[in-house]
């Protein structure tokens, strides 16, 4: 239970919410135009980053608190939840980053985590693709 405390409150998301905000403060700068431009961007793509890393997707810092929780609730099973969500959620946002977002890179990375996520489910229910 701690560790979830430790994700959500930590320096992880002082780095992943804090950092980028604080520096897209700092660079508002009177009369420089180009620079503001920048680090908007800059900021816009740290935190939609940040944000897709709190997705309950495993190993990402969202899928450690889900995994967390669930061991928590359901010891025996826990892991194995974590792993069915995450290639639930995973699967759906690899489809949505094609379909929606026309996003390879985002498609290409949630793909692989969906398929890295069944593939260790399958281990770990002995299935056939191990």
């Amino acid at each position: 239970g701690i560790l979830v405390l430790v994700w959500l409150t930590g320096q992880p998301m002082i780095v992943e919410v804090g950092l980028p905000y604080g520096l897209w403060v700092g660079f508002m700068l009177p009369g420089s135009e180009l620079l503001n431009q920048w680090a908007n961007w800059l900021v816009t793509i740290l935190l939609a980053w940040s944000f897709l890393n709190l997705l309950p997707v495993y190993p990402l810092d969202g899928g450690q608190i889900v995994k967390e929780v669930l061991e928590w609730l359901n010891p025996r099973q826990g892991m194995l939840q974590t792993m069915v969500l995450s290639v639930v959620v995973a699967g759906g946002f690899c489809v949505a980053a094609v379909l929606v977002w026309k996003s390879w890179f985002l498609a290409i990375l949630f793909g692989y985590l969906a398929v890295a996520n069944f593939l260790t489910l399958q281990a770990a229910a002995g299935g056939p693709w191990r």
